[in-house]
């Protein structure tokens, strides 16, 4: 018997520092990324995103095409970094298609690309509908939605509307990525108070001065923008990043806030919230 108690003994001490050199790890690649900007996953992550990926995101992504070089490889690697972190669902459907998963990546990283490292943790959890839906929360069909505890879910067909055309302010995916980014500036992990107060009041005074021109269709931003302020920062989101041109024009006070609440300005390429190589930071899918 004292040589099964010994083996035991060993097993225990193995799989201890095995689970010492995973923590240890995890925690020295977390501090390397959110605080210097490294991740020794970087190499592997980037492999990710194949050829064909990027042939995708060329053709419907103008925000990826119109980076430099420098600035794809990280918008590449911070894909593969969303993808990697999710737990991605299907529902009515078997498989979930390469390009459904990057259109959601791709909002998710472009929307927070002026910040350094910020991946959404709070929203692990992904589902994708063939269509419109039945919510289970409000039991009214939708097209997606955000649930703050964590769940984002989209319509497979109006995410790929919502890319079909770059130009006319109307984009699902960049539409909820607006609802977790408020969300997750609120939440209780590494990720929270990243948007700036003063951005946030600014952006509740263009809301409160812009609302009953929003209704009544005297804006660019269309009337359901006036719902309240959520989708106020929402459709301004859309706006800001497919309509970059005539938001600045028509709307300059929002503009400029919205510059200031996501640290870039798309007209221009310019990242204001980091400096440069500080960004660097149920379904399987082929990325994983």
């Amino acid at each position: 018997m004292e040589w099964i108690a010994g083996g035991l003994a060993v097993l225990l001490a193995v799989a201890g520092l095995y689970i010492g050199v995973q923590f240890a790890f995890a925690l020295v690649r977390s501090e390397l990324r959110f605080h210097w900007g490294m991740d020794p996953l970087r190499p592997f992550l980037l492999r990710k995103i194949r050829p064909e990926h990027k042939q995708m995101l060329q053709e419907w992504c103008p925000y990826y095409v119109q980076l430099d070089r420098e600035d794809r490889l990280e918008f590449e690697y911070r894909l593969a970094l969303f993808i990697r972190n999710r737990d991605w669902n299907t529902r009515n459907q078997e498989t979930l298609e390469d390009e459904t998963v990057l259109r959601i990546a791709c909002a998710a990283v472009q929307i927070s690309f002026g910040f350094p490292a910020l991946l959404f943790e709070h929203f692990r959890r992904i589902v994708v509908y063939p269509t419109d839906y039945r919510s289970r929360i409000t039991g009214f069909r939708h097209q997606g939605e955000v649930n703050p505890s964590g769940l984002l879910v989209f319509s497979e067909t109006a995410l790929e509307m919502g890319y079909s055309d770059s130009m006319d302010g109307r984009n699902l995916a960049l539409h909820e990525m607006s609802h977790a980014l408020l969300i997750e500036n609120e939440s209780d992990n590494t990720e929270t108070d990243f948007l700036e107060d003063h951005a946030l009041a600014e952006m509740r005074l263009c809301f409160e001065h812009m609302r009953n021109e929003i209704e009544a269709g005297q804006s660019l931003l269309r009337p359901y923008a006036a719902t309240n302020f959520m989708e106020f920062v929402a459709v301004s989101v859309e706006c800001f990043f497919e309509q970059t041109r005539s938001l600045k024009q028509q709307h300059p006070a929002l503009f400029k806030t919205m510059v200031e609440l996501l640290k870039q300005d798309p007209g221009q390429r310019k990242f204001l919230g980091t400096t440069p190589g500080m960004r660097h930071s149920a379904v399987r899918t082929s990325f994983r």
